[in-house]
């Protein structure tokens, strides 16, 4: 019995064995395909020796570009500019799709374009620097057609691009247009002269070192994203307009997203139409403005049109010729101050800060011991015949009297803040 129970029992077990290592070769298998699939889509080192490129004209440029666009990804490349040239205009990516690239544009030299429009664009998994190199473009017509796109020099649809070195953006209606990459602007790179917009930017925008934005209509439009503000100088940047109505600033445009100030200055900006309520340096219409620190002084204006929310921890404020520092419209307005300095800028004998005239609830928030936040009532005589307003110190920009409208008391900073974070602070009628 036991033997032929053996016997009966042993195509059994082979049939097992060989099962079980079938199933784990499938499984080894279905592992390691999808390892190698894994392993495909992760970007790959860009290889370390760069393919250099000399180029004296466009036409060696055009062929350092196809040059660029057959070799493909992976690569490092450097494009010695080593003479002046002339590009026609063109929106379509100047390296085509070709991923994961890294391209150094670097010369001493002239790069202009011979008709309005835009000379470089970049795409996305394309990293692009351009230093020394100055790009020109040409002025708007003094009669546009109304059918005329608004371009820029340069567009990042996606990816990275760096000015730096001694890098010259000029003479364009626009001079940069990020839509969904990171720019950065550093060194002692300019962006200058041109008649719309210096930089437009709806991602990420990062200003550094002691670069400057200047001679615009405006130097920065915040249409989104971030824009971080470590160093450099906008400056003389001027909004020419006669228009009572048009929104205007020819400082930081700041419509949607947020723009943290660390550092650097806004300084020696004007607008032409200094009676339009909104010009100012920083001209907010929604989003969030944080100053860290950094200076918006001496400009021909006011230093911020706030209807958003602003909040000041650091910085100095100060010798803003206009009738305030800081103008605050619209009842979702909100101005918190919990460092920083305001002052010398009541050149029309006005207080520091303002609420627009007819509306109510402005929320201002004080440095004081225990953060209070009162209602900005009227323009004029700026403290009530109860006096339960008081007027701002010409000296240092803060409250000569705590504003006695508050809902609650004892009330932080903080909490206020949180607040305004959780949406949780309306405005009433």
């Amino acid at each position: 019995m036991r033997s032929s129970s053996s016997v009966g029992f042993q195509p059994t077990k082979k049939k097992n064995r060989i099962r079980q290592i079938a199933i784990l070769l499938f499984i080894v298998g279905i592992v390691t395909m999808a390892a190698m699939s894994c392993e495909s889509t992760k970007p790959k080192p860009i290889i370390n020796d760069p393919i250099i490129f000399n180029v004296e004209s466009a036409e060696q440029w055009f062929e350092s570009i196809e040059k660029i666009k057959e070799n493909g990804e992976d690569h490092e490349y450097i494009i010695n500019i080593l003479d002046d040239f002339q590009l026609p205009h063109s929106t379509e990516n100047t390296f085509g799709n070709t991923r994961n690239i890294s391209v150094m544009i670097k010369g001493k030299h002239t790069i202009s374009l011979g008709q309005y429009g835009t000379i470089l664009v970049v795409t996305a998994y394309q990293e692009v620097t351009i230093e020394d190199v100055i790009l020109q473009g040409v002025d708007e017509p003094d009669d546009p057609d109304p059918a005329l796109p608004f371009l820029s020099l340069l567009m990042i649809k996606s990816g990275i691009l760096t000015l730096q070195g001694e890098t010259i953006v000029r003479n364009n209606i626009a001079g940069v247009n990020n839509e969904s990459g990171t720019f950065n602007l550093t060194d002692n790179a300019i962006i200058k002269n041109h008649s719309h917009t210096g930089v437009r930017t709806e991602k990420v925008f990062n200003m550094s070192g002691n670069a400057a934005i200047t001679h615009n209509q405006t130097a920065v439009g915040v249409m989104g994203g971030e824009f971080n503000l470590f160093n450099g100088i906008i400056s003389d940047n001027n909004h020419i307009s006669n228009s009572q109505s048009e929104l205007q600033t020819s400082g930081v445009w700041l419509g949607l997203g947020t723009f943290v100030m660390f550092g650097g200055s806004i300084t020696r900006n004007m607008c032409n139409n200094g009676t339009n309520i909104t010009a100012a340096a920083v001209f907010m219409i929604g989003g969030r403005f944080i100053m860290k620190d950094g200076s918006i002084s001496n400009n021909s204006l006011r230093a911020v049109f706030v209807d958003g929310v602003f909040l000041m921890e650091g910085g100095i404020i100060a010798n803003n010729e206009s009738d305030t520092a800081i103008f605050m419209f619209g009842t979702q307005s909100y101005f918190i101050m919990s460092g920083g300095t305001i002052y010398g800028n009541n050149f029309l004998g006005e207080p520091d800060i303002l609420a627009n005239a007819g509306k109510t609830l402005q929320k201002a928030i004080y440095p004081l011991s225990i953060a209070v936040y009162g209602n900005l009532i009227s323009i004029l005589p700026y403290f009530s015949e109860e006096n339960d307003l008081y007027t701002y110190s010409t000296i240092v920009g803060r409250p000569s009297s705590i504003p006695i409208f508050t809902t609650e008391e004892n009330i932080t900073l903080d909490s206020i803040k949180s607040l305004i974070e959780n949406h949780e602070i309306r405005s009433e009628q």
